[in-house]
């Protein structure tokens, strides 16, 4: 087992540079040809808080809801949609409180694997790494 305190710092981390480079960039500016910087913050947000419920659930040792595949382009604007009317402030507090559940199911209660598609059940570390480069990936992107 890796450590997870560690991996879960890497985590903080990049959350933490992604609410700087969204703080650093206006709301409305494009960063795809569909997506501006808010529905980016939209998208890491509502995965982060579905996985912080994945995790909590496996930690309280209940059946997690775990979406059925429908193909990542659908469900991610579905997320983008349910949260387009919040603000950046309470976008980034729900980002950081998703933030406090996974430290207290990963690094806490150390739970050791999650599944959050009916396709595949993935390690927490390797999990962790794959949610850090997805994070980083973006705030890359909102920067070009």
């Amino acid at each position: 087992m890796s450590n997870y305190s560690e991996l879960y710092s890497n985590l903080s981390e990049s959350i933490e540079n992604f609410i700087t480079t969204v703080n650093s960039q206006k709301l409305e500016k494009l960063v795809t040809d569909k997506w501006t910087v808010k529905d980016e913050l939209c998208h890491i947000v509502f995965w982060h808080r579905y996985y912080a419920q994945n995790y909590s659930a496996l930690a309280k040792g209940e059946k997690p809801i775990v979406f059925t595949s429908k193909g990542g382009s659908t469900r991610n604007q579905e997320g983008v949609d349910s949260l387009k009317n919040k603000s950046r402030d309470e976008l980034i507090d729900m980002l950081r409180i998703g933030q406090k559940e996974l430290y207290e199911s990963i690094v806490v209660k150390k739970v050791p694997e999650m599944n959050y598609t009916n396709r595949r059940k993935y390690k927490t570390e390797d999990f962790l790494d794959e949610i850090i480069r997805h994070i980083n990936g973006h705030a890359k992107k909102i920067l070009k």
